[in-house]
């Protein structure tokens, strides 16, 4: 599994609907991909449905 830390730059790429709220795809510097519940990200994350 591969983390990011609280302080590591993501970009986000797109959200979408679960079950518990929304969450995005994003990327970190280091090209690691994933999908993060929305809550846990600057500004609610992305603001592009996928």
């Amino acid at each position: 599994m591969n983390t990011a830390g609280r302080n590591s730059l993501v970009d986000y790429h797109c959200y979408t609907d679960g079950e518990d709220g929304t969450w995005t795809y994003l990327r970190t510097k280091n090209t690691v991909y994933g999908w993060v519940w929305d809550p846990y990200l600057s500004g609610d994350g992305s603001g592009i449905r996928c």
